[in-house]
């Protein structure tokens, strides 16, 4: 970190050097600054870098300390509720990270849709059953089947569906 032309060997956080944000320890580019991580300066402020770097370009999920949080232009998101799309899958991101805690039927944040979810991950390859709140609810493909109306065979019976919920 330079200062009035000096290099201040003290500093940690973030510095600007060459249009790009990067991680900086001991007055120096910390390269071994790989993934999440938080701003001595700001702690509320947590950042995804790459040697060192903040990966201003990227956006989706990234794992520290065995949870996955989300990342929006290379800076942790803890505003986002939604179902986000990674790696194949659909999964419940709030105040910035996974619900793993979230299992069953669960309503998308900023819509209408709903979603079977097992550890916060939609289960689309699930077809069949699930109760919520005391009433059972048609799936299909991990997403409640709300404009379906007709009959589900599910373990060996026939039941009726009216919009996705059991009559």
């Amino acid at each position: 970190m330079y200062v009035y032309k000096n290099v201040q060997d003290r500093y940690n956080g973030m510095a600007l050097y060459k249009g790009s944000l990067f991680y900086v320890a001991n007055g120096k580019i910390a390269e071994q600054a790989n993934g999440l991580m938080q701003d001595p300066e700001n702690p509320d402020d947590w950042y995804f870098c790459a040697n060192g770097q903040v990966q201003g370009g990227y956006t989706g999920l990234a794992e520290y300390d065995g949870e996955w949080f989300y990342i929006e232009d290379g800076k942790l998101n803890t505003t986002l509720a939604a179902y986000v799309s990674y790696d194949g899958g659909l999964f419940y991101v709030a105040a910035g990270r996974i619900l793993r805690e979230v299992n069953g039927l669960a309503q998308d944040p900023n819509g209408s849709d709903w979603y079977y979810l097992a550890e916060g991950q939609a289960q689309t390859q699930y077809t069949g059953l699930a109760m919520y709140d005391g009433e059972w609810f048609y799936v299909v493909r991990g997403k409640l089947a709300d404009h379906y109306t007709g009959t589900v065979s599910y373990d060996g019976s026939e039941f009726y569906v009216v919009n996705g919920m059991l009559r």
